[in-house]
């Protein structure tokens, strides 16, 4: 039982969620309920991922803006350059087409 506990918080679920999961006495799992609540982790997992590879590709571009600074052009002049490329959009920084 602990090892389906420690499984689970690597996995992302809290104790309170663990708890719901877990068998209620002698009358073993909910089948339906627990495969339901592992594909919802699943989904969120996903999200996350793709969350996180937008914000890795973001922060990427601003790395190469950062690098890729003119000769001879200076810190400020370059953090000017570099946020023209940039554009807010929804919250994300996207580079203008």
């Amino acid at each position: 039982m602990l090892r389906i506990i420690a499984a689970a918080q690597r996995a992302g679920f809290t104790l309170d969620q663990i708890r719901h999961l877990m068998p209620a006495g002698s009358h073993g799992w909910k089948h339906d309920e627990l495969a339901d609540t592992l594909k919802k982790k699943v989904a969120e997992i996903d999200r996350l991922q793709k969350r996180l590879a937008q914000n890795k590709a973001q922060l990427q571009a601003v790395i190469k803006g950062l690098e890729s600074r003119p000769k001879g052009s200076g810190c400020s002049e370059n953090k000017k350059r570099v946020l023209d490329l940039l554009i807010l959009d929804n919250g994300k920084l996207v580079k203008p087409d």
